[in-house]
């Protein structure tokens, strides 16, 4: 664009002037999709939102659950695996079929 600095100045500048809701919903009543940007805190305090709760080495964790759900319901979470738990199994999957082992960097962990 020609003049796209200029543009952008004003625009930013209109934008400056409104709270990001009235922004949106005058976005929305043009037919242009939108939305704002939130906080860590606006998510933790999103209405739609629900939580699990897993087991981990340490005691019960509350996690924010995917929003999709799969047949209406929430899948059930097993524990949180040990560190190092799977390592092996993950290895012999991607070792391709060989029988030599796959080099691994070394990071203190089984």
């Amino acid at each position: 664009m020609a003049h796209r600095e200029t543009l952008d100045a004003i625009g930013s500048a209109a934008f400056a002037r409104q709270s990001c809701a009235a922004l949106a919903d005058r976005l929305h009543q043009a037919g242009i999709a939108s939305g704002c940007v939130g906080s860590m805190d606006d998510l933790a305090t999103h209405p739609p939102n629900r939580f699990v709760e897993v087991e981990t080495l340490t005691g019960p964790v509350k996690l924010l659950a995917p929003g999709a759900l799969l047949d209406g319901q929430l899948p059930v979470y097993g524990p949180v695996p040990e560190l190092g738990k799977h390592s092996q199994t993950i290895r012999a999957e991607f070792s391709r079929g060989s029988a030599e082992p796959v080099e691994t960097v070394s990071t203190g962990y089984p």
